[in-house]
């Protein structure tokens, strides 16, 4: 990745420290990165807690999209798409946190955790 490029991704992801990961919420960070591990090669892969401004679903192939509104999912990303500064290591897990300013920065405790009633089963508090 370019300096411009790393300058760039740079505002899209939160430092170290800026937000918590609940262990819930890790441990499913570190499932899905087992998962990343075994169904792709090639590529180094980070984790990441990503969030959207708007998701949709198709229930079926053929039927009508869906709109789930803003929230949180888990995604990969190549680590050579992502700047030093927002990889992040705790306990046996690397992973980047995507969230923008204006979202965490309205959050009360800058927290992801596990909700079972969130469709992602991951928010932020």
């Amino acid at each position: 990745m370019s300096s411009d490029d790393t300058k760039a991704q740079q505002g899209l992801f939160a430092l170290p420290g800026v937000i918590s990961v609940s262990a819930p919420a890790l441990e499913m960070a570190r499932k899905f990165d087992k998962h990343v591990k075994s169904t792709r090669s090639g590529d180094e892969w980070v984790i990441a807690f990503d969030w959207a401004t708007s998701r949709g679903i198709r229930r079926r192939v053929d039927g009508p999209m869906e709109e789930l509104g803003p929230g949180l999912d888990l995604v990969a990303f190549k680590r050579s798409d992502l700047p030093d500064e927002a990889v992040q290591h705790v306990e046996d897990v690397t992973f980047v946190i995507k969230i923008p300013g204006q979202v965490y920065e309205a959050s009360s405790q800058r927290l992801i955790d596990v909700d079972e009633k969130a469709f992602s089963n991951l928010v932020l508090r």
